[in-house]
């Protein structure tokens, strides 16, 4: 359960960390509170390089967003900006899932959990040639060491029973 003391919008957070006084004013939050949502960006550049480090893959590609008329009829679709807001939120949801999982695995809680199957190397390759039409490329040996080094713990809390 989450206690919620101001519903906001990405923007808003967004001008928050880029100092926006328009935005300040009408958020309303005391010094305190307006320190927190700066140090979110700090801890996303934290979580984001931890992540990186251990095999995560961010596919930084444009959301579109639909624009509608008065009557609601689709009227065009446009690139939504990005910003950082975005990474926050996603990265602190993120921690958030992983830290109930730690918690409720150390408290011996049965959950139900998706379970993602590992990629075979073919997949894997077959992503690295998509990519590199772009001018990217997978670091595929860092994600074979991570795979070869990955347990498959799956069904066995539901063994133990």
């Amino acid at each position: 359960m989450i206690r919620v003391d101001k519903r906001m919008s990405y923007n808003e957070i967004q001008g928050i960390i880029e100092n926006d006084e328009e935005i300040i004013s009408n958020v309303g939050f005391d010094k305190e509170k307006l320190n927190m949502v700066k140090l979110y960006k700090k801890l996303t550049n934290i979580l984001l390089k931890r992540r990186q480090k251990n095999g995560y893959i961010g596919f930084d590609m444009p959301e579109v967003q639909i624009i509608l008329d008065e009557n609601g009829k689709t009227v065009g679709v446009e690139n939504k900006k990005k910003i950082f807001a975005y990474s926050i939120i996603e990265h602190l949801m993120l921690t958030a899932n992983e830290v109930v999982a730690e918690t409720f695995t150390k408290k011996d809680v049965p959950v139900m959990y998706r379970v993602h199957e590992y990629p075979s190397l073919e997949k894997i390759e077959e992503v690295n040639l998509t990519l590199q039409k772009f001018g990217l490329k997978l670091n595929t040996f860092r994600i074979d060491e991570h795979l070869l080094n990955k347990k498959d713990v799956s069904n066995e809390r539901f063994r133990k029973r």
